[in-house]
């Protein structure tokens, strides 16, 4: 397995041997400026070469942002298209053996960092929003990191149905 994306930045992603967990993908959408990294929840459908409606969006506001490509990395790996089945998987099954250190090196490659796993965090596995967050701090301390904006429960938003305004 491939624990950290290539460089440079191009369309690829890393998967377990069982096809059930995304650790990471990679999407390049200019030919320069920064690489930057969005944290979601889970990955869904897209792979190294298919794309869902959530990377579409993402390369929209990544090309917006003036960004070469970008990182994608999940508080949790497993994929699933209904973020709510999560909620009936244990805490070592949702996350990945792997994840916390393909993490480890998104968040010490990139300099801009967008929060953008949304409302659906299953109460039981929330611990893993501040465990990731402190991680991010502890291996990137000066990285920009921002959302699109937060929920009514304080999560960050997630910016399947936001403008490219916003």
């Amino acid at each position: 397995m491939r624990r950290h994306p290539p460089s440079p930045i191009c369309d690829d992603a890393e998967f377990s041997e069982d096809g059930r967990l995304r650790y990471w993908l990679s999407r390049r959408v200019a030919e320069h400026g920064p690489v930057g990294l969005m944290l979601g929840l889970n990955p869904s459908t897209a792979g190294a070469i298919s794309s869902d409606h959530t990377v579409r969006k993402w390369n929209g506001f990544a090309k917006r942002w003036g960004w070469r490509g970008y990182w994608v990395g999940n508080l949790f790996a497993h994929i699933e298209t209904h973020s709510a089945k999560l909620k009936g998987m244990s805490y070592a099954a949702a996350g990945g053996e792997h994840n916390d250190e393909v993490l480890t090196h998104l968040f010490g490659g990139v300099s801009q960092i967008v929060l953008c796993w949304g409302n659906n965090v299953p109460t039981a596995l929330r611990r893993r929003t501040t465990e990731v967050v402190t991680l991010l701090g502890a291996v990137n301390p000066l990285a920009t990191v921002r959302c699109f904006g937060l929920s009514a429960s304080g999560q960050p938003i997630h910016p399947l149905r936001l403008s490219y305004e916003t």
